[in-house]
């Protein structure tokens, strides 16, 4: 089955080729859960180089500029509507690697 990813950063979209999620949940110090929503996590994506430095520009942001937002998307490839949506208000882009023509995030 043919599945294809995409990550929306600010309304501007790219494919993804590779990525790994890594989420975490507060839990007190008896093991109780604080919330139960995840309170952190990490995405990291592999990606063909862009065309602009729109990702490298979102990680050298200061206050003038807006918070990345956006969401991943996963698609199987039989529809237009994603077996799977990760979407987030607040993002800060920590990492940015260029090697040849990939891009690392």
């Amino acid at each position: 089955m043919d599945t294809r990813t995409t990550l929306t950063l600010n309304g501007r979209s790219y494919d993804v080729n590779l990525f790994d999620q890594c989420f975490y949940r507060l839990v007190g110090w008896r093991g109780n859960l604080l919330s139960h929503y995840p309170a952190d996590g990490n995405l990291y994506v592999s990606m063909e180089a862009p065309n602009d430095y729109f990702i490298l520009e979102l990680m050298l942001k200061d206050e003038d500029k807006p918070r990345a937002r956006g969401c991943l998307e996963i698609y199987d490839g039989l529809g237009d509507l994603p077996v799977r949506r990760i979407q987030f208000n607040e993002a800060y882009i920590w990492r940015h690697k260029l090697s040849g023509d990939t891009i690392l995030c």
